[in-house]
């Protein structure tokens, strides 16, 4: 259990990683102009992919997705995908602030950090770890609570 959570740690660092650079390489995507839509789709798709800076993280995002998707085989989906998906954002917010972005503003930043820690309690309360079982959610719920509390 302790390998699926590492890995879906490794996926949100692959895709939140590379979400900045995704959007840092393909920046210069406004400036072409084609004389019809389907021309102005074709020069797009080429000037994309034929951009270094944007196909190496678009190449290794969708390796976090191939390796999302095997991790998935063996994880419980109810905690995988909240987990994966909301260490994402931290990871991007984190990796974007490193490239020089402004980081989101307090709330967006707060609601973030809450999720994560939601599912990082709810995994461990499936791990056995917390009161007994028909109480794990009741005591979910108020960490939630009291965590929500504080942050705001």
């Amino acid at each position: 259990m302790l390998l699926q959570f590492g890995s879906l740690i490794l996926v949100g660092i692959l895709w939140g990683a590379t979400n900045p650079l995704i959007k840092r390489g393909s920046k210069g995507i406004v400036h072409i102009k084609g004389n019809n839509k389907i021309k102005q789709l074709l020069l797009e798709w080429k000037y994309l992919f034929t951009n270094i800076n944007y196909i190496i993280p678009l190449i290794v995002n969708q390796l976090g997705s191939v390796f999302y998707f095997f991790v998935l085989q063996s994880s419980d989906l109810s905690l995988a995908v909240p987990v994966a998906n909301s260490l994402s954002f931290v990871f991007t917010a984190i990796s974007g602030w490193a490239l020089g972005e402004k980081l989101p503003d307090r709330s967006r930043y707060s609601i973030n950090v809450v999720f994560c820690l939601i599912q990082l309690i709810y995994f461990r309360c499936t791990m056995g770890n917390c009161f007994n079982t028909p109480w794990k959610h009741a005591v979910l719920l108020r960490k939630t609570t009291s965590l929500i509390k504080f942050l705001t």
